[in-house]
């Protein structure tokens, strides 16, 4: 089990020492060049099996470890991601609402993996409990009780007033946040119809 885990974090590393180096060769080789070695990443696949092919003419039982070595590593380098998936999940449900900067403070990960993770979760929420907002340049996640309790707010007839009223104990604190949730809701069509309207409950509640 230590020497899996060791695989794994090994795997992690490689993978984001690949992206290290990827971003300094932009930085320190001509565009040509770079283009050359994107072309030989994009076709590696390829590039493999021609010389396993040529290998098996020479050692067909070399060629046979090759593929299966190459099979093996091809789906080790998904673990990773799939790990890091669900330690961040695991660690967002801790809280009613978090910031993509605190959440990489948290987990100790650079702040661009945060984000691309969290753009593509929010992508694929149409049929979630949690809700992936993006505001002012940020994403933001927020709890499947927060959510819950949104959605409560709403059908009741509440405004964005009210929900930022109702909602500070799920740390909501601005009204650019209920709306973007709002917003956001309605796009994945999330939000439940309203047993009375804002008008309606606001001139109950005064009377």
């Amino acid at each position: 089990m230590k020497i899996f885990l060791k695989t794994l974090i090994l795997v992690d590393l490689l993978l984001e020492n690949l992206n290290s180096f990827e971003n300094n060769l932009k930085i320190s080789m001509p565009s040509k060049i770079i283009v050359f070695f994107k072309r030989v990443g994009r076709n590696w696949f390829l590039i493999f099996i021609i010389a396993v092919i040529f290998v098996f003419f020479i050692e067909q039982i070399l060629a046979i470890w090759l593929v299966g070595i190459a099979l093996v590593l091809y789906l080790l380098s998904f673990l990773p991601n799939i790990f890091f998936k669900r330690s961040l999940k695991g660690k967002m449900m801790e809280y009613y609402m978090i910031e993509e900067d605190t959440i990489a403070h948290k987990m100790k990960k650079p702040l661009r993996k945060i984000r691309e993770t969290l753009f593509k979760l929010s992508q694929k929420q149409r049929k979630k409990t949690y809700l992936i907002v993006y505001l002012d340049n940020r994403y933001i996640y927020f709890h499947e009780e927060t959510v819950n309790k949104f959605n409560e707010l709403y059908k009741k007839g509440f405004g964005e007033k009210e929900i930022l009223e109702g909602m500070k104990k799920y740390d909501l604190q601005t009204k650019s946040e209920v709306k973007y949730i709002l917003n956001t809701l309605k796009k994945h069509n999330r939000l439940p119809e309203r047993e009375i309207s804002v008008k309606e409950y606001r001139d109950k509640d005064r009377y």
